[in-house]
């Protein structure tokens, strides 16, 4: 029933695999995965400065994926955590409360509630997944591969024009599926993606948004490995993802000059 999804990040297409699900990753979006862990100004001096926090705020989600690395790589224990109830209000009340976040929204969030809020991205720090990765059906790639380059290549064109050019007709069509965003927002968000150099860096300086590097998919299959999270010889890379459709500059030229 579905020809292509937006997963998360890198580890639920391993899963996929792992799991015999005919899924393959046809395009990156995001060359950083946004995920921050979200502290109060001041209060801690860098990212491995957190082991020394009393409590941290991690979903269950967080907990068997990048907290074990956290764990494993970082030198965090598991006394410091505690399960992270998806709002704000234990962080707004403790100065010294670390909680996980998405970098292009809770720190908004927070600012907006009052809060002095400071973040430190996984991704600067050794988390090296992809995310925001569109994965499509295996038989699709293999039998219509036509349908998936499009499809690929207006998505690419879509982020260039919406980060880079007017994205009022996007802007309007988000708004329009949820009321509570707004333009504001969105467009705080846009400046937040950038800030964090989450899109448009890296490798999609060279080979444009959507890129994917076969190298970096092994290194995180290593990571995650190495961190606990996957066993060894678990999953078979070639099966993740494939750039066959990605690395090919489409929508540079619709970049600023």
């Amino acid at each position: 029933k579905v020809d292509f999804l937006m997963a998360g990040n890198l580890l639920l297409s391993m899963d996929n695999v792992r799991n015999e699900i005919p899924t393959i990753v046809v395009a990156a979006y995001f060359e950083k995965d946004p995920q921050v862990m979200l502290t109060h100004k001041g209060e801690y001096a860098s990212f491995d400065d957190l082991v020394n926090a009393p409590t941290i705020l991690v979903s269950k989600d967080g907990q068997f994926s990048y907290w074990q690395w956290m764990v494993k790589s970082k030198g965090f224990k598991d006394e410091q955590l505690k399960p992270y109830g998806f709002n704000l209000a234990e962080y707004l009340t403790d100065k010294k409360m670390v909680q996980q976040g998405y970098g292009t929204a809770e720190p908004i969030y927070a600012a907006a509630a009052g809060a002095e809020p400071e973040w430190f991205l996984l991704a600067d720090n050794g988390w090296n997944t992809y995310s925001t990765t569109i994965e499509a059906r295996v038989q699709m790639v293999e039998e219509n591969p036509d349908l998936v380059q499009r499809f690929v290549d207006a998505s690419t064109i879509g982020w260039y024009n919406f980060l880079y050019n007017d994205n009022s007709a996007g802007s309007a069509a988000i708004i329009a599926d949820n009321p509570e965003q707004t333009v504001e927002k969105l467009n705080a968000e846009v400046e937040q993606m950038k800030a964090l150099g989450i899109i448009g860096t890296g490798y999609q300086t060279e080979m444009g948004i959507g890129a994917i590097d076969m190298g970096r998919v092994q290194a995180f299959y290593d990571l995650a490995v190495e961190s606990g999270i996957l066993a060894a010889g678990s999953v078979d890379i070639e099966k993740v993802a494939t750039a066959r459709f990605v690395n090919k500059k489409v929508g540079m030229d619709l970049m600023p000059k």
